[in-house]
């Protein structure tokens, strides 16, 4: 983690929960890697915020 990272904490739903696994899963399938779900969010977040700064646009 870089110095200037920072830690939250958030909630989700069991439903949102199993969606971030089975996006976790297929992150290591692909990258033939071990995913944190703490990566696989990270990717999830930047892909939306990406799309969103996009449609913004």
């Amino acid at each position: 983690m870089a110095p200037h990272d920072q830690h939250i904490n958030l909630r989700l739903s069991a439903e949102l929960l199993e969606r971030v696994e089975a996006h976790r899963l297929e992150l290591e399938k692909l990258t033939r890697q071990s995913v944190t779900r703490a990566a696989a969010l990270r990717s999830l977040i930047d892909a939306g915020l990406e799309f969103v700064e996009k449609k913004g646009k």
